[in-house]
């Protein structure tokens, strides 16, 4: 985790920023795994699970899942330890064939981890201020006087674009997945400030 502030001023302007991010690490994306399983992800109605998941509603099978089957009709055998096939060079492998109902499909593959596990990797450009002192006079009742333009979370990078309505920013420690969260909102303002 990093972070990065800076001011730059001169005469009556001033400039900062604030950049953080974070480098290592990944976790479960919890809000895509449950936007998945109920149907509300985007991706469940475009392209071809669109299309399958519309055909579920007629009682056919029709999405064509990624992965691979076994058709050479031997058995897999396990090690009974690490869970790691034994009999691998033994087995013939081919493009998956069997179609299914696009949620049955999605609700198998989204209750496993791996398919929601991101990058924890981000950069931030958190906080920009743009301010102007005003001048005031030696005889005035006001001392000093500020006026400033604030712009909050204005960029956000993260490696995989699927990801980008998580603040990852929110798990910085050895969390292993996300919670249900509202994205983080841009937001632009005015500050005033006078002193008397």
């Amino acid at each position: 985790v990093w972070g990065f502030n800076n001011k730059f001023s001169y005469k009556n302007l001033a400039l900062s920023f604030q950049f953080d991010g974070r480098m290592g690490g990944v976790m479960e994306d919890y809000v895509r795994k449950k936007t998945f399983q109920g149907g509300r992800h985007i991706e469940t109605v475009e392209d071809a699970l669109g299309a399958a998941r519309y055909n579920d509603t007629k009682g056919i099978k029709s999405y064509l899942g990624e992965g691979v089957q076994v058709y050479n009709n031997v058995a897999i055998t396990y090690d009974p330890l690490t869970g790691a096939i034994t009999n691998y060079s033994a087995l013939q492998f081919a493009a998956n064939a069997t179609k299914t109902y696009a949620q049955d499909y999605v609700s198998r593959v989204n209750s496993i981890p791996e398919p929601n596990m991101m990058s924890k990797n981000y950069l931030k450009l958190r906080e920009v201020i743009l301010g102007y002192n005003i001048p005031v006079g030696s005889k005035s009742f006001i001392h000093s006087a500020n006026v400033s333009l604030v712009a909050r979370n204005l960029l956000y990078i993260l490696k995989d674009r699927r990801f980008n309505d998580v603040d990852i920013d929110q798990y910085a420690g050895n969390q292993t997945g996300t919670n249900l969260q509202t994205p983080t909102t841009r937001s632009y303002g005015i500050n005033v400030n006078f002193v008397f």
